[in-house]
């Protein structure tokens, strides 16, 4: 029973990551959270991050994208 209760929680886990990942491809949110969080991008108006962002280009706090544990695995 321990086994199948650590399996849906995981499973859970992945499917929460999923949904966020869904909210964060839409550059209109991630410019919001950008301006929010990120120092360099402060000064920047939404559709100027959002160029940015469709633009491919990166700030330097979000190109961390390694020093996240498990970022972009489906293990746990």
């Amino acid at each position: 029973m321990e086994g199948i209760i650590e399996k849906s929680s995981s499973n859970h886990k992945l499917v929460l990551d999923n949904y966020c990942k869904l909210i964060i491809c839409h550059e209109e949110i991630l410019s919001r959270i950008v301006k929010c969080f990120i120092d360099e991008a402060k000064h920047l108006t939404l559709n100027e991050i959002e160029r940015l962002i469709k633009e491919k280009k990166s700030f330097h706090h979000l190109d961390k994208e390694n020093f996240i544990p498990y970022s972009g695995k489906n293990e746990l």
